[in-house]
């Protein structure tokens, strides 16, 4: 017998007029197949894991009744998680497009608000989806889950600020939610990069709501940004037990495993260097292959390599110094975790220059802490080779340094970092370094865009000719940084292909301009494969350099 297509075409006029979205129906008054034995079918499929045919089973559903909100998600997000990305996003557009028939009817319509904001949301057109929230939410302000889908979007669409009004006013209204309060305080320590302090918001919101997939999910992100890949991953097979077929969680899984695989990184460069009244240039090659082994601890990395370093000089022809120089070194590295606010971390490098026929060991100790209230705060001490031209090569140069460095978040949007340095050369030269910047984040999903504002100042004690830094010397410089991310997900453990462009320009002491300039592209698997290119160049009265580097990192 032939489906009841008048009946059908009157049901659904009628319910884009007047109805609202049913979710089971019974029988057609002819005897013909029921909407209710479709969906039940459907069902059974994808629990079968007949794939198509569900699919098949719910569109036939959803020909006789497309308003049914609740089923237009199940089938849209079934088709996505067999990868037919495309597909989903087709199916979820034209189920949009009939809400959106609907809510023209009746522009007050509770229920088409409430799915457009929901569709919207998933197919990531998160400033539209805030517009239906809202709208629907003037009309239900008593529904505390759109309340909270609503502040959650918005942290995704970066805008902490709106998030955390959002959260504020929930805290407000209803006071009998701890669960609310607790949310509120993760999201936002998270959004400034607070992760010790977010984590234990996390942990303390899920003894409130233990299956909620979205919390669970920050906490392993955040786990993931302290390096504690196996916190991380049991959060993940929570959310899995519960919801097999949860797609970020599986693809955040899988990451944090291939993160304690062994790897391999091999990097290759040149810098081109030269300084103010100075005719002797130096073009530096260097190629480094660095392997980590499996990792044996949580939150400890090691890696140990080697490198050739490559040098020439344009010298006048009276200098006694080669024009060509080369060298190899030996590399060890260790990073620890120690707790959710302290890191340590190392490397020593002995290197062979074949010019002078001399051996140099270079170090570097790092510790940080991180406060209550979200500042990070370093100390440095290590030792290093001075590298400027062919003098400080030939002269087998070195200096120590101890250097403190400070960065806080003063609001989602506001930081503030900077370093001083002090150093003291091997022959007996002294000199203090400093950097300080300001920097705003504007955002529009998924680009980001840094404004900044930084010093820079360089003091020497005495000024010695075999430095191209003058005994004393400051600039003041501003710019932006633009991240420009081209893959569909972005959170901590979703591939990432993106661009980036960094611009700074400002003026020295002697009122002479000031260029920095980056840019570059990465992409990274999160599992195999990482792949970066980056070329950067700084220009100005006292110095100028070009570097270009290409570096790859292979897992397995």
């Amino acid at each position: 017998m032939k489906p009841p297509w008048g009946a059908i075409v009157v049901l659904v006029v009628g319910g884009l007029c007047f109805g609202q979205p049913p979710t089971l129906v019974e029988d057609t008054a002819d005897g013909g197949v029921s909407g209710t034995v479709f969906l039940q079918a459907a069902r059974n499929a994808a629990k079968a894991g007949d794939i198509e045919t569900a699919i098949e089973r719910f569109e036939a559903y959803l020909t006789r009744h497309p308003l049914d909100g609740d089923v237009s998600l199940e089938l849209i997000g079934l088709i996505d998680r067999q990868g037919q990305r495309e597909r989903a996003l087709r199916v979820a557009a034209e189920t949009i497009e009939v809400w959106r028939a609907r809510q023209e009817v009746e522009p007050d319509d509770e229920v088409a608000l409430r799915y457009l904001a929901r569709l919207t949301r998933w197919m990531k057109w998160y400033d539209e989806s805030l517009e239906w929230y809202e709208r629907y939410l003037r009309i239900r302000p008593d529904d505390q889950e759109a309340r909270l889908e609503q502040a959650r979007l918005a942290g995704w669409n970066r805008q902490p600020e709106k998030a955390q009004e959002y959260y504020q006013g929930m805290v407000e209204d209803f006071p009998d939610a701890p669960v609310v309060r607790a949310e509120m305080l993760a999201k936002y320590t998270n959004w400034l990069g607070r992760n010790g302090q977010a984590a234990g918001h996390y942990e303390e919101a899920l003894k409130f709501s233990p299956d909620d997939s979205e919390l669970r999910f920050d906490l392993g992100q955040v786990y993931s940004r302290l390096n504690y890949s196996r916190r991380a991953a049991e959060q993940y097979d929570h959310i899995l037990s519960l919801y097999p077929d949860h797609a970020m969680a599986a693809r955040a899984r899988s990451a944090e495993q291939w993160r304690q695989h062994p790897h391999v990184e091999i990097e290759t460069g040149v810098r081109y260097q030269a300084g103010r009244d100075d005719n002797i240039q130096i073009t530096h090659q260097q190629t480094n292959l660095l392997f980590a082994p499996r990792r044996i601890a949580e939150g400890l990395d090691l890696a140990a390599g080697v490198g050739h370093s490559s040098f020439w000089f344009n010298l006048p022809s009276t200098s006694p110094i080669d024009e060509y120089s080369q060298a190899e070194h030996a590399t060890l590295k260790f990073d620890k975790t120690i707790d959710a606010y302290s890191r340590l971390w190392g490397d020593a490098q002995v290197t062979h220059y074949e010019q002078g026929s001399r051996q140099s060991l270079q170090l570097t100790l790092g510790a940080s802490k991180t406060t209550d209230s979200g500042a990070k705060l370093s100390f440095i001490a290590g030792l290093e080779d001075v590298l400027e031209n062919a003098s400080t090569l030939d002269d087998g140069l070195s200096r120590f340094y101890i250097q403190g460095e400070f960065d806080v978040n003063l609001s989602p949007r506001v930081g503030l970092a900077g370093y001083g340095r002090g150093l003291w050369y091997d022959d007996e030269n002294r000199a203090v370094e400093y950097n300080a910047r300001l920097h705003y984040t504007l955002s529009a999903y998924p680009r980001l865009l840094q404004l900044r504002l930084a010093g820079y100042g360089f003091f020497v004690a005495d000024e010695q000719a075999a430095y191209w830094t003058p005994d004393r010397y400051n600039n003041i410089q501003a710019g932006f940084s633009w991240y420009h991310f081209l893959n569909h997900e972005h959170f901590e453990s979703s591939e990432r292909l993106y661009y980036y462009v960094e611009c700074f320009v400002g003026t020295d002491d002697d009122k002479e301009p000031f260029f920095n300039g980056r840019v570059g592209m990465t992409w990274d698997s999160r599992k195999q494969w990482k792949v970066t290119l980056e070329a950067s160049v700084s220009q100005s009265d006292v110095f100028e350099s070009r570097h270009g580097t290409v570096r790859v990192t292979y897992a397995w």
